[in-house]
């Protein structure tokens, strides 16, 4: 077992000797100018990858800006929502003033032709008053002149 442990041990070391003695670049690596490269991969220089860390550093700002103003849409569709909902309520209101308005016309034309005609009432009650008075006083007169003349 322990030589084993011994092979296990020694096969890690010396593969990891192997591994630091063979340059190989990773993402992110800084490679000495001339070093060749054995696989296909991207390199950048240090100001391209500066300009690409800035872009992604504005692509990020701006995708916060978006979801601001995704929330913003959310809000003002709402406001919008209510703002229909609302011109609905107040077109609503607005034919029942409209209604209420002609039904107080027509109460309001109502009286007034009751009113007419109670005028009229008024004055011919007057006159058979007026009649009534001036036929009584004649016939009590006449009542009376005859009582004397008899």
């Amino acid at each position: 077992m322990n030589k084993f442990m011994s092979f296990v041990v020694n096969f890690f070391v010396v593969f990891s000797l192997i591994f630091l003695l063979i340059p190989v670049a990773h993402a992110g690596d800084i490679v000495q100018k001339g070093t060749v490269l054995e696989e296909d991969s991207y390199v950048f220089t240090i100001e391209e990858a500066t300009r690409l860390l800035n872009r992604v550093d504005e692509l990020e700002k701006k995708e916060e800006a978006l979801q601001k103003y995704i929330q913003l849409d959310e809000i003002r569709t709402r406001q919008v929502d209510l703002y229909k909902l609302n011109l609905d309520y107040t077109s609503t209101q607005l034919d029942y003033y409209i209604d209420l308005s002609h039904t107080n016309q027509s109460l309001i034309d109502r009286y007034s032709k009751r009113k007419r005609y109670d005028t009229i009432e008024n004055i011919g009650f007057l006159v058979l008053g007026v009649a009534l008075t001036t036929t009584s006083f004649i016939v009590t007169d006449n009542i009376i002149d005859g009582m004397n003349q008899n």
